[in-house]
């Protein structure tokens, strides 16, 4: 028995039961106890031929992703490619930033990576001439460690300078500010 039959059965067996074994001097409130009222729960239903459905809904849409767009570093906007109802795909330039901090950064780790390859180079040479006294007797074990420590030091540096350099690329990079995924702009905050 589907559940519309099961309710209408039982809103007749409440309706029979309350009529049932009453005498002439009996009220319902002797048969059928006092319940306090409250709030009724209504339900209506309405049943369709098969095959014949029909839904009525309301609701609201959402957005499946919803992502505020930010830079990965600070700076000034220089100039926005969107507005607000443009439709983007991943990788679209949105935004771009001034760059020519991040210009000088990128200079300034270039020259830095020169300079210790330089200082590299002549640790080097220091070394090898430190090595070359260290086997004719010249020069004492702890002034060719110094040397030494000199070359580490300076490949070291080397290894730095190289990060940095790849690190003020990458901030230049990010300068241009590109769409993580295909989009519809709906809001702009500049």
């Amino acid at each position: 028995m589907n559940r519309s039959k099961q309710l209408a059965a039982a809103a007749i067996a409440a309706l029979l039961a309350s009529c049932a074994g009453k005498t002439d001097g009996e009220q319902a409130d002797d048969i059928v106890p006092r319940v306090a009222p409250g709030p009724a729960m209504v339900r209506t239903i309405t049943l369709a031929p098969a095959g014949d459905v029909r839904v009525e809904a309301s609701g609201s849409l959402e957005a499946s992703q919803d992502i505020v767009v930010l830079g990965d570093i600070p700076g000034t906007v220089k100039k926005v490619h969107v507005d607000v109802g443009d439709r983007v795909e991943a990788g679209d330039l949105l935004a771009e930033l001034d760059t020519r901090d991040y210009r000088l950064g990128l200079k300034q780790a270039s020259a830095g990576l020169k300079a210790a390859k330089l200082a590299l180079e002549m640790a080097q040479t220091s070394f090898d001439r430190s090595d070359k006294l260290l086997s004719g007797g010249a020069m004492s074990e702890a002034s060719h460690d110094g040397s030494k420590l000199q070359l580490d030091l300076a490949q070291n540096n080397v290894e730095m300078a190289k990060v940095g350099l790849a690190m003020a690329k990458k901030r230049l990079s990010q300068t241009k500010v590109r769409a993580a995924f295909d989009a519809l702009v709906v809001k702009r905050f500049i």
